[in-house]
């Protein structure tokens, strides 16, 4: 006669209790883990961008500072489009954009 093991939750090896909800659950802290790194990365580099304007060590025009910023506009506009379109069930995929040059 085989016995099934028992395991710390009470239930057996042969047994997933709730896969979808433990799936679930890693999925939330997969995003929640990348999700705090990737802002706070986003965050600092905004950051060492504001320092560009200090005019005691840069040189820059409306045209240049216009240019950053509708990049950045932009992107992030596409970023909260992607949030938008996969809560509504469609997705659409965005070009990357892998580099930014006045």
């Amino acid at each position: 006669m085989a016995r099934k093991k028992i395991t710390q939750n009470g239930g057996s090896d042969g047994e997933t209790e709730n896969s979808s909800e433990a799936v679930e659950n890693k999925k939330r802290d997969n995003f929640v883990r990348l999700a705090s790194g990737r802002v706070s990365r986003a965050i600092d580099a905004l950051s060492a961008l504001q320092k560009l304007a200090n005019t005691a060590s840069y040189d820059w025009t409306q045209e240049d500072i216009d240019k950053i910023f509708n990049a950045l506009s932009e992107k992030f506009n596409q970023a909260n489009s992607a949030f938008l379109d996969a809560s509504s069930g469609t997705v659409e995929k965005t070009p990357k954009q892998l580099s930014f040059t006045l």
